[in-house]
């Protein structure tokens, strides 16, 4: 097979997944049509074809490429297996679960209280105060928020981390429980906007272009399809923009970013120096628990850096973290088995908490699992143990409120006291 062949029916593939859960779901904004525009026709085709104009030169043939785009072909095919099933099993076995964490209340955050806003926010500003000195970044972290996000986060990372969740929860929170539309909701979001921006990530602050766009269709009002597509070309087209302006790149070199197939290609066709894994390649994600200023030994490359740290020796320490395809480390630990299994886990899962979801819309921490694992990180690189205990943190915080209640014998009135409602 030539790899033109192999790129159009990939296209193909790509094309009648995003149709079948637009039809399914009546949105675009579901996790099979987020899941294969953003991750298989724009980090694996766009990708793909800026490694082809550049294949005369890269140290691997056509057919390793082709061979890249059969398993993310079978990556795409496992990951929409399940979404072909009816029945809401995956649904309710995510409910049961929500019920057990006490998750699944729709009460919570009906109401805004700005002391709890304004604690996140502090919460926030604290966490970046942090970053900014443990990191050694400084006023950087204002000045040059991408030169400081490549350079200086090294022993301040969750430093990094917990100012993205404070931030991103404090916009949730003030959605849920204020409910904004038109010119308040515009403001609110470009606020947070720059709020992201000082993180340095394009990650984040796309992060809060996609919440926006997810609250109003499920809480607002239905956005046409037409709508939603000509927004998220508004958002791929700000996303370049947005690289120009960080990086300095001039038009010439701006798809050159796109280097995922490439990466990964190079990863499949230099396999036989890796070896499969079994399974340490995924253990190595432990290391994400451990924070490097209680263990300096911590190594920088763990869990999928796996696959760059050997390609690129030395790079990610120097600030160049290379992107690859998202099932690359399920190929080190088991080859192609692996790939087809996390697919399969992935999609069930996904549509577990994405139906979920639908039932329960005026669930705040629904609508968070649902971002976090289904279209956007509003979590930033947070796991799903992580965003749970995040979650459930976060509950606890809302359901504090503050009561003076008259003493019964003496008529008096108690000084106030926190107490869970």
């Amino acid at each position: 097979m030539t790899i033109e062949t192999a790129f159009v029916l990939l296209a193909l593939e790509v094309l009648l997944v995003a149709l079948f859960g637009i039809r399914r779901y009546g949105t675009p904004l579901n996790p099979l049509t987020f899941h294969v525009l953003y991750e298989t026709a724009l980090t694996t085709l766009l990708s793909g074809i800026v490694a082809y104009k550049l294949l005369p030169v890269a140290p691997y043939s056509a057919g390793d490429m082709v061979k890249t785009v059969a398993v993310s072909g079978l990556y795409l095919l496992s990951f929409t297996a399940p979404f072909w099933l009816r029945g809401r099993l995956p649904a309710r076995a995510f409910a049961a679960c929500m019920q057990v964490v006490r998750l699944h209340s729709v009460e919570q955050a009906s109401r805004f209280r700005l002391s709890k806003f304004a604690l996140l926010l502090a919460c926030a500003v604290l966490c970046f105060a942090g970053l900014a000195i443990l990191g050694g970044g400084g006023m950087l972290w204002l000045t040059d928020t991408r030169t400081a996000y490549l350079k200086f986060r090294s022993g301040a990372g969750f430093f990094w981390l917990l100012t993205i969740w404070f931030t991103t929860t404090a916009f949730i929170y003030y959605l849920w429980a204020r409910r904004p539309t038109g010119l308040r909701l515009a403001w609110v979001t470009s606020c947070f906007t720059v709020l992201a921006y000082l993180t340095g990530s394009k990650i984040v602050i796309l992060c809060i272009f996609v919440t926006t766009l997810t609250y109003y269709e499920f809480l607002v009002r239905h956005i046409p399809t037409v709508k939603v597509a000509l927004a998220g070309s508004a958002a791929v087209a700000g996303f370049f923009a947005l690289l120009v302006f960080q990086s300095s790149m001039t038009l010439v070199n701006l798809f050159s970013y796109f280097e995922h197939f490439d990466v990964t290609t190079r990863f499949l066709a230099r396999f036989n120096e890796f070896g499969y894994y079994w399974g340490a390649g995924w253990l190595s994600e432990l290391w994400f628990y451990v924070p490097r200023v209680l263990y300096p030994d911590k190594p920088l490359e763990y869990g999928a850096l796996l696959v760059p740290a050997r390609l690129y020796p030395g790079a990610y320490e120097q600030g160049y973290a290379p992107g690859f395809l998202v099932w690359s480390l399920s190929y080190l630990d088991f080859g192609w088995v692996g790939v087809m299994v996390a697919g399969l886990l992935r999609g069930i899962f996904s549509r577990a908490v994405y139906e979920y979801y639908l039932s329960h819309r005026y669930n705040l921490f629904a609508f968070v699992f649902m971002m976090q694992f289904c279209l956007w990180w509003v979590l930033a690189f947070a796991t799903f143990p992580i965003t749970v205990l995040w979650s459930i943190a976060v509950a606890v915080l809302f359901r504090l409120v503050l009561t003076s209640r008259p003493h019964a014998s003496l008529g008096v009135t108690r000084d106030a006291t926190p107490v869970a409602g």
